[in-house]
Parts: structure tokens; sequence; C-alpha cells
């Protein structure tokens, strides 16, 4: 089970990749401003080929975008998990507690050794639902 900060890791490293892939052809389109081909049938087609290439690059970069937006969705939904769930199981020590103490003073009670003791103790609500990626 990937923990936020895995998550967090992840998004910047798809985000780095993301532009990186952007950036890819730099070098080549840079080289095609320079004049180095100017005119005639093979500028137009390394011309094409270069927009094709960017075209394509400028999708996966938008690709590993939307795959560093969800860790960074997972990371957050992961935190406010573990927090809930920590929560929870600090109420639901207390409540364990309680209800021992309780169940003492009752059992001390019905042996005539000291007063009833007051309500029941009341458990905590339900635990908190992973999400469904979650471990």
């Amino acid at each position: 089970m990937p923990y936020p900060e895995e998550y967090d890791s992840a998004a910047v490293l798809l985000e780095d990749a993301a532009a990186a892939t952007r950036d890819l052809l730099r070098p080549a389109q840079a080289v095609m401003g320079q004049g180095v081909m100017v005119g005639g049938q093979l500028t137009q087609i390394v011309t094409a080929e270069l927009e094709s290439a960017q075209a394509s690059l400028d999708q996966v970069s938008a690709e590993l975008t939307i795959l560093a937006e969800t860790c960074r969705l997972r990371a957050a939904e992961g935190r406010q998990y573990l927090a809930a769930e920590a929560e929870f199981s600090a109420a639901n020590s207390q409540y364990e507690f309680d209800q021992r103490e309780w169940a003492r003073e009752l059992s001390a009670a019905e042996t005539g050794t000291s007063a009833p003791p007051g309500p029941e103790p009341i458990p905590p609500g339900l635990a908190p639902t992973a999400p469904s990626w979650f471990g």
C-alpha cells in the first residue's frame, strides 16, 4: 500500500517527467529555427514530422500531468484517512478503557461494595472506510 509520502514523491517525479517530455524536441526545433533548412520539400517533411512528434509528446506530457494530479489527490485522501483512522483508534481505546472501568464498577456494585456506576460508555462511531485504492 503506497503511503501519502510515496504518492507525493511520485507526483514530483511525474511532473518532472512531464516537463522533460514537453522539452524533448527543443534542440531539434531550435536548429530548424536557425535556418539550417530553408524551403523545399525536405524542410516541409522535417517540419511536419517535428510538429507531429511534438503533438505526441504534448499528449504524453498531459497524461503524465494528470497522473501527477491523481497522485496528489491520493496523497491528500490517504492523509485524511490515516488521520481519521488514528482518531478512531484513540477514541476506541478510550472506550475500551471506559468499558472495563464501568464493568469493574458494575461488578463491585453487584457485590454491594460500591454504588452502581453511571451509564454504560457509548462506543465511538464506525471506523473510517479506507479509499478503494488504499491497500
